[in-house]
């Protein structure tokens, strides 16, 4: 079908949360009719480009229903991403200074986030190196008394 949908990884069902599935074809369907002279004649409906969501797509094959049946067409989709990019460029060029603010406000408050996760993961790292030391050291006790054979130890401590 050649390169990705461009949205795909970035939609989700607005109910369950989960990501939602792009569904192409490539030839729409296929119809076929007759004209008043009698010859066979076939068309094509435009083929079908729209996401679906994952969790209904999935629990339908367990015949277990969690979420309904959400689509919508890559085209429409496409036209709301538009329209809101439209909005907010309008929204920013009246109102310039308290967009600025905003933003500013918005990326404080993410990388007051991102230190803590960082502060949390250092301190977890911190406290580990402390239990790998109090375990090399009762090692070396415990082969200084002779509870641990010097075979042993070497092939630990390394």
């Amino acid at each position: 079908m050649g390169e990705p949908n461009v949205l795909t990884g970035k939609i989700y069902c607005a109910d369950c949360g989960a990501p939602m599935y792009n569904h192409r074809q490539r030839k729409g369907r296929e119809r076929i009719y007759y004209t008043a002279k009698g010859e066979k004649r076939t068309s094509y409906s435009n083929p079908a480009d729209c996401y679906e969501c994952s969790t209904y797509n999935l629990a339908y094959q367990k015949y277990d229903r969690h979420c309904t049946c959400h689509h919508i067409s890559t085209k429409a989709l496409k036209s709301i991403i538009l329209k809101t990019i439209q909005e907010t460029c309008h929204y920013v060029s009246l109102n310039e200074r308290e967009f600025v603010y905003s933003l500013q406000e918005e990326s404080a408050m993410k990388d007051i986030a991102v230190s803590e996760t960082v502060k949390n993961r250092i301190e977890r790292n911190q406290k580990r190196v402390h239990e790998l030391d109090m375990l090399i050291r009762k090692i070396y006790e415990d082969n200084v008394i002779g509870r641990l054979p010097d075979r042993l130890f070497s092939e630990y401590a390394y």
